[in-house]
């Protein structure tokens, strides 16, 4: 599912005589939005529907067995908007704005919102962070359903809190300083949310291409991942393991067979490896420096001089920045990580199945 505009295209893949191809299967045009409507983020649920959010903190559903669609306006604010992804459930629709966290829901075939949360979105755009305020894409996790709860991170003044609220009334059920409350902390990321467990990385000072508004105040991007747990009871969280030592350039992503943390990691130098942390304590258990021409990846690479090449990689930075992206694993142990430049795939070579 794609969007462009006003319209939303549902794209299929197939294979004819041993080659892969797409093709547009359906086109949905919203033809009674506003010319400056703009999607941020869309997604199905668990019935089939379309679930979409516009920056301007619209949200909406579009039915693709009718071609109908319905638009619900979040807020009156002039200054909330949308500007992170948004996640599915059987139990709802999570969108987080720069001021506040809503779970959506269908009643009679209208989108509602079943409630909302606000949170403490701190006093400006902190370095490394895209907006103000919004603390990330929502995540949906438990023990037993998998949803029971919904969390992610803040923007606060004194520091990051890592929220958890019920998924079925918006309960706070925990709200706990991340980063050992360093307030020169904090992360743009959607957080790895599974059973009991929460994993948050550190993208405090990360310089995007297209800079944050915090521009004066980007640096050296921070090191930090770590792990929190909720409590037995089901209320409150505690945190497990924090590894200072570690700085990600990519969105992490948790290998659940491996029990691995994977992401790519930058050092003090500014070279990029793929990394592996294990779950149970937070150390590094594998690292790969990516050794990969720097030269040979760049746009029309053999009709450049080097003089041209040298000018092109130090105006473009390092070619294989992952720009805090999220990797993708396709099901055989191989990861596919996007960079700035294109994509990388990695696999272990000492496994003829090249399982990881």
């Amino acid at each position: 599912i794609l969007a462009n505009g006003k319209v939303i295209y549902r794209i299929a893949h197939f294979q004819n005589d041993n080659e892969w191809n797409f093709k547009i299967q359906e086109t949905f045009t919203l033809h009674s939005v506003a010319d400056d409507f703009e999607f941020v983020a869309l997604t199905p649920d668990w019935k089939g529907n379309i679930w979409f959010a516009s920056y301007d903190s619209q949200a909406g559903f579009l039915n693709p067995k009718t071609g109908k669609f319905t638009i619900l306006s979040l807020s009156t604010r002039k200054d909330e908007f949308v500007a992170n992804s948004i996640s599915s459930s059987p139990e709802g629709i999570a969108i987080a704005t720069t001021h506040t966290l809503y779970l959506l829901n269908l009643k009679n075939g209208q989108p509602k919102i079943s409630w909302h949360a606000n949170y403490d979105r701190g006093n400006r755009v902190k370095p490394g962070k895209l907006s103000w305020g919004t603390r990330s894409s929502p995540s949906f996790f438990g023990p037993k359903k998998g949803y029971q709860n919904l969390t992610n991170h803040d923007s606060g003044t004194e520091g990051t809190h890592l929220n958890i609220n019920k998924t079925k009334n918006g309960k706070l059920i925990a709200s706990v300083l991340a980063f050992d409350g360093d307030i020169n902390q904090g992360s743009e990321n959607s957080p790895i949310a599974f059973e009991n467990s929460v994993i948050i990385a550190s993208t405090y000072g990360f310089v995007y291409p297209a800079s944050s508004l915090a521009t004066e105040e980007v640096g050296t991007l921070k090191n930090g991942i770590q792990r929190f747990d909720v409590n037995k009871n089901g209320k409150g969280a505690k945190a497990v393991w924090f590894n200072k030592k570690v700085r990600t350039t990519s969105v992490p992503k948790m290998g659940k067979n491996s029990n691995r943390i994977h992401f790519i990691n930058e050092d003090s130098e500014g070279k990029q490896a793929y990394a592996e942390l294990d779950f149970e304590t937070g150390n590094v258990t594998k690292k790969v420096v990516i050794e990969l021409d720097s030269y040979s990846v760049l746009p029309n690479a053999n009709q450049l001089t080097q003089e041209q090449k040298e000018l092109m990689l130090n105006r473009i930075g390092n070619p294989f920045d992952a720009l805090q992206m999220a990797g993708l694993f396709d099901g055989n142990g191989i990861f596919y990580q996007g960079t700035k430049l294109g994509i990388i795939k990695i696999f272990s070579s000492d496994n003829k199945n090249r399982k990881q």
